[in-house]
């Protein structure tokens, strides 16, 4: 994780993660996400407006995306997840959008 900013923060992630293995084909599985997190800055901070603030970030996410198991070993996945980071900071508001693909081996 980057961190944000030089001031002190607390940052707080509530997240909810499921996985569904396909009962028609147990390579294939699905998984979804959804999480909130806070960001909660102690000291102020000049933004690129020039204004002096104390940051503030809210941020909604979510996800989703589905793998294949090419062996008990390696599977391969496609996923896409949306990002919404809410801040007082213009610097820090943005959405995001990302596609892609993994490949995940485990011995």
């Amino acid at each position: 994780m980057i961190l944000p900013s030089c001031a002190p923060f607390t940052y707080t992630d509530i997240s909810l993660w499921y996985r569904h293995i396909l009962a028609w084909n147990e390579k294939l599985s699905l998984n979804a996400n959804v999480g909130y997190a806070t960001w909660k800055f102690e000291g102020s901070t000049t933004d690129i407006d020039g204004q002096i603030k104390i940051r503030d970030d809210k941020k909604f996410y979510g996800g989703v995306g589905v793998s294949y198991a090419l062996q008990r070993w390696l599977s391969l996945g496609l996923n896409y997840s949306y990002t919404n980071n809410d801040s007082n900071s213009l610097n820090y508001k943005y959405i995001e959008n990302k596609i892609w693909f993994s490949a995940v081996a485990a011995f």
